[in-house]
C-alpha cells in the first residue's frame, strides 16, 4: 500500500497521468473528540503509519469525513476540493489523496 510515511519512505510522488504531485495520506479518526486536530503519528497492526485526527463531528451522514476533510485541507493550505476521501467513508481508517502537493510537502506541511 501506499501511506506517507513520516519518515519519508514511501517513495516517488505520484502523478496520475498529468504534471501534478498527487499525495496519498493513510488517517484513524476519532469522532466525537472534544476539539478538531491532528495528533500525529501513530502505527497500524502490521506497522505501517497513520496519521491520528480527532474532529467533534459525529460519524453520521458524512459528517466526521467531512470534517477531516476540512482540517486536512486548512493544515495543508489546498482547497477542499484538492482533498479527496478515496477509501474508509464508513470506518476509522481512512485514505486521502491530496492534489496538488507532493509527498514531501505534505509531510513538512503535517510536521509543522
Amino acid at each position: 500500500p501506499d501511506r506517507l510515511q513520516p519518515s519519508g519512505r514511501a517513495g516517488a510522488d505520484r502523478h496520475d497521468g498529468v504534471s501534478e504531485p498527487v499525495a496519498r495520506l493513510v488517517v484513524r479518526v476519532t469522532p466525537r473528540s472534544g476539539d478538531d486536530r491532528i495528533d500525529g503519528w501513530t502505527t497500524d497492526a502490521s506497522g505501517e503509519p497513520v496519521l491520528k485526527i480527532r474532529v467533534r463531528a459525529a460519524p453520521t451522514d458524512g459528517s466526521a469525513n467531512s470534517a477531516v476533510v476540512d482540517l486536512l485541507s486548512a493544515k495543508l493550505g489546498v482547497p477542499r476540493s484538492r482533498v479527496a476521501l478515496i477509501r474508509g467513508a464508513s470506518s476509522r481508517v481512512k485514505w486521502f489523496r491530496i492534489s496538488g502537493l507532493s509527498h514531501d510537502d505534505v509531510l513538512q506541511l503535517i510536521e509543522n
